[in-house]
């Protein structure tokens, strides 16, 4: 690594709000269903951004289908395949972030291009740069930023040894400020044959999930990359020119910090509609019958005078307000008369 790299008071900052703000997020108390509206919005996003930046439009309705894989009204072709493939690598992705304390490797690397070129790049194979290899650079605005006095015959070396350094300073350096370093080098390099963008993208979006961010707190890895795209690249080329890489690790920090306050109104807005939905009586029942409800599952049977003296309410009243829960099918009734009793439907 010839970079040079300082932990500058904005970097600081940066890191103690984003720990901050990852925090307060995974411990909101969501239910299941609001976590599956966020992880399948998320994952939405990530195919929307990538779509646009490939000139598809596509609605965040279309792109929860693909996640779904629910087929859409567009016309097949190069770009469409390759947004199906990252729906593929963003899979990929969560089946293998738990393992936190593996690091990147090559196989690895090659392994996430090959399921985002699957199909798209006219190559036999995609695979690491070597030789007289060509970079087939469709669809790949960032390819501009590789170093071009990084030759086909010094690209395995110069992987091996970005993934060695990463897996050397682990112990000292802060994954997310490494994790961004890597990136870096990996846009530099521009490894593979095809698909070095989007690689790179699917490979962020993995590293993010090892340390937490990402779709972990419902955040989407290429609106933070693709949203800001024009101002990533520019970011890239200072960080070149002035040889510091603290720039691009500062200014990637504060796209992250943006994209998660950008997002902090749709998860406000999902948690006011879930708040709401609990205060709705369910059912529309009242209060009676859901104290009932919750003292039959303690208890096996109900009379309506004991409903009486325990709600404080007449025959009449009981006798309404249990009807009601028989025919909503939450109690059934057992016996005749005066003898009649009220259970659960459940048991």
């Amino acid at each position: 690594m010839d970079y040079e790299f300082n932990y500058n008071d904005k970097i600081v900052n940066y890191l103690i709000k984003l720990e901050s703000l990852k925090s307060s997020i995974r411990h909101l108390d969501l239910s299941t269903d609001t976590k599956y509206k966020l992880n399948l919005n998320t994952k939405a996003k990530d195919i929307f951004f990538l779509a646009n930046s490939l000139g598809v439009e596509l609605t965040i309705k279309d792109s929860e289908k693909i996640i779904n894989s629910i087929q859409i009204d567009k016309p097949e072709d190069d770009r469409l395949q390759l947004i199906y493939n990252y729906k593929l690598v963003i899979e990929f992705n969560r089946s293998n972030h738990l393992d936190t304390q593996g690091e990147p490797d090559l196989n690895l690397l090659i392994r996430i291009n090959e399921i985002v070129c699957n199909d798209v790049f006219s190559v036999v194979h995609t695979k690491i740069r070597a030789g007289s290899d060509e970079i087939i650079t469709k669809f790949d605005n960032w390819i501009v930023l590789r170093d071009k006095n990084i030759s086909n015959d010094k690209v395995k070396k110069a992987i091996e040894e970005l993934i060695t350094w990463n897996k050397d300073v682990s112990p000292y350096m802060n994954a997310l400020v490494r994790y961004l370093i890597f990136i870096y080098c990996m846009i530099e390099i521009a490894p593979f044959t095809s698909g070095n963008k989007f690689s790179i993208l699917a490979i962020i979006d993995l590293l993010l999930l090892k340390v937490g961010f990402g779709s972990n707190i419902f955040i989407s890895t290429n609106m933070t990359f693709l949203q800001n795209e024009d101002k990533v690249i520019q970011i890239f080329a200072l960080s070149k020119a002035n040889g510091d890489i603290s720039l691009w690790v500062q200014e990637i920090l504060n796209l992250i910090i943006k994209t998660i306050d950008l997002n902090m109104e749709s998860l406000q807005t999902l948690m006011m509609e879930e708040e709401r939905n609990k205060n709705q009586p369910f059912l529309d029942l009242n209060k009676r019958q859901l104290k009932i409800l919750k003292y039959l599952q303690n208890v096996p049977n109900i009379k309506r005078e004991d409903y009486c003296h325990m709600m404080e309410v007449s025959s009449m009243t009981a006798f309404r307000d249990l009807d009601d829960l028989v025919r909503k099918k939450l109690l059934k009734v057992e016996g005749k008369g005066r003898g009649t009793k009220y259970r659960l439907a459940s048991y």
